[in-house]
């Protein structure tokens, strides 16, 4: 059973009513932290439960990654259901994922997100008290038959090298800068929920960013300052998250 996480409240959406201060807080708990959709699965769920005194209302949709695109703009070959719910004080539902059967790679995983809007209840006494929606955004991972690599096993094909001069992910002009390299031959996407650079017994963390590597790609991340790779036994620890929200840790050696 994937374990119950509540997703960072990552984004605040909107403000409503301005006037004395209310707690920003969410109110809804998420039981999982990211969703698999294998290729031969009828539907995935999710539960939500809301724990919290007060009723809320769930807007859900998925989109392929577009931050600017409004749900309306979205088009995705999954049917999410429901869309618009309202969640009462103690009470839980499901949210349910199913694929349209539209055509998707064959030969590695496709990536969408789950958006989770929530929105608090407004009494007429709560009219002059600042309130806030929260989106909620895990990844859903669409994974098709037949891959050759176990999933289970993916993170331990990954390689790590040091680049002097490199990009890290997203840039495409600017100074180049020392950066770690990690790349992927597999064809599952591979989230980090840490990576640490052990030189002569010392460990410096690295800004993850996304902290995401994709299918049969590579990923750059900053190299720690102050430091240089010229000393022997360097190696890369870091954390990958499972289907199931657990951390893997592994250790490889700098190349």
């Amino acid at each position: 059973m994937a374990p119950t996480a509540r997703v960072i409240r990552s984004l605040v959406i909107g403000v409503f009513f301005f006037a004395s201060s209310l707690p920003a807080s969410a109110e809804i708990v998420i039981h999982g932290t990211r969703m698999v959709y294998p290729a031969n699965a009828r539907e995935v769920t999710m539960k939500i439960n809301n724990p919290g005194n007060s009723p809320v209302l769930i807007q859900s949709w998925i989109d392929d990654g577009d931050l600017n695109k409004t749900p309306e703009e979205i088009k995705v070959p999954f049917q999410l259901a429901p869309t618009l719910s309202r969640l009462d004080s103690g009470s839980s539902a499901m949210v349910r994922v199913v694929y349209l059967q539209e055509p998707l790679p064959s030969d590695r995983e496709s990536l969408y997100w789950l958006n989770l809007l929530e929105v608090p209840a407004q009494r007429a006494e709560d009219s002059n008290r600042l309130a806030f929606t929260f989106r909620h955004r895990l990844k859903l991972f669409f994974r098709p038959q037949g891959l050759k690599v176990d999933p289970h096993s993916a993170a331990q094909n990954l390689s790590w090298k040091f680049e002097a001069a490199g990009r890290l992910d997203g840039a495409t002009s600017g100074p180049l800068v020392p950066v770690l390299r990690v790349s992927n031959p597999t064809p599952y996407y591979l989230s980090f929920s840490k990576i640490e650079v052990q030189r002569q017994g010392r460990v410096q963390a690295l800004a993850l960013g996304t902290g995401m590597v994709a299918p049969f790609a590579q990923s750059a991340f900053a190299w720690p300052q102050g430091t240089a790779p010229g000393a022997k036994e360097i190696s890369v620890r870091f954390e990958t998250v499972n289907d199931f929200g657990g951390r893997v840790a592994l250790e490889k050696p700098l190349l």
